[in-house]
C-alpha cells in the first residue's frame, strides 16, 4: 500500500495521472488479463530459456514472430549485447548463473530517444508529458520516463506486483480491434523469473488510441519487458522496486 506521501507524489506526476485515469476506466469495465501457466514462476525451473513455454496464449506468434523471439533469446544469452538497451555501463554477470548482480545501479535501464515522434493519429496530442518521451518506432511504441522506468510501490496481487502497460502502433483502430492480439512477457535479468499476459484491451485518452495490457510481476528486480503484436516486438528494461 502507498503511504500518504507516495500518493501525493504520484498525483503530482502528469504521466502517472494519465495512466491511473485510463487504467481505472479500463479496470471498471474489463475482465482480468488472461493468465499463463503458473509453473512459469516456479523456483525449480531451470534459469533463463531452459524448456519451452506452453499455452495457447503464445501460439499466435510462434510462426510470424519466430525471428524476433530468436533475437531476444540471443540478446539475453549474450550479456555483452544488453547495453544496447540502457544508458550506462553494464555490470558483469555472475559466470556461474549468467544473471546480473541485483540492484538498481546494475540494471541497464532503457532510455528513450527524445527525437522519435509517433505518426499522427486523429484527435491525438503526441506532445509527451514533462519528464517523459516516446520509445519505439511507428510499428510499435510506448511512453517512458526520459531517465528510464523505475516502478515502485506497485499494488500487490496473488501473483505479484501489478502494472498497466500501454502500447501504440500506426493504424491501430479500437473499433476494428477492441481486444488486440498483443502479449506482454517479462524476463528477469538479475535472477530467475518470467511472466506473460495477454491478449490486451484498449484505452483512449489524450495521447490517442492505445493497446493496454495489465501485467503482474512476480517479484522486484531488473526486468526486460517485451510486447509482441503479431510480427512486431518492442522491449525495454525496467527496475521494479519493493512494494
Amino acid at each position: 500500500m502507498r503511504d500518504e506521501t507516495e500518493t501525493q507524489m504520484a498525483a503530482s506526476d502528469p504521466v502517472d495521472r494519465l495512466l491511473d485515469d485510463a487504467g481505472s476506466r479500463w479496470r471498471a469495465e474489463q475482465p482480468e488479463p488472461r493468465r499463463v501457466d503458473a509453473s512459469l514462476f516456479s523456483s525449480d525451473r531451470a534459469p533463463r530459456f531452459a524448456g519451452a513455454w506452453t499455452g495457447h496464449a503464445w501460439s499466435f506468434f510462434a510462426g510470424a514472430a519466430s525471428t524476433a523471439a530468436i533475437l531476444i533469446v540471443v540478446a539475453l544469452a549474450a550479456p555483452n549485447l544488453i547495453p544496447r538497451l540502457g544508458g550506462g555501463t553494464l555490470a558483469t554477470p555472475d559466470p556461474a548463473t549468467g544473471y546480473l548482480p541485483t540492484g538498481l545501479a546494475n540494471c541497464p535501464l532503457t532510455k528513450p530517444d527524445p527525437s522519435f515522434t509517433p505518426p499522427g493519429q486523429p484527435g491525438a496530442d503526441y506532445d509527451p508529458p514533462d519528464g517523459s518521451a516516446w520509445y519505439g518506432s511507428k510499428n510499435l511504441w510506448t511512453l517512458m520516463d526520459i531517465d528510464g522506468e523505475v516502478w515502485t510501490a506497485l499494488p500487490a496481487s496473488k501473483l505479484g506486483l501489478t502494472q498497466k502497460t500501454f502500447w501504440w502502433r500506426e493504424g491501430y483502430n479500437v473499433q476494428r480491434e477492441p481486444r488486440p492480439e498483443i502479449f506482454v512477457t517479462g524476463e528477469r535479468l538479475d535472477g530467475p523469473g518470467r511472466f506473460g499476459f495477454g491478449p490486451g484491451t484498449n484505452a483512449f485518452w489524450g495521447l490517442g488510441s492505445a493497446m493496454l495490457v495489465g501485467i503482474e510481476i512476480p517479484e522486484p528486480g531488473c526486468w526486460e519487458v517485451t510486447a509482441r503484436y503479431y510480427a512486431e516486438s518492442l522491449s525495454y528494461v525496467v527496475w521494479v522496486g519493493e512494494e
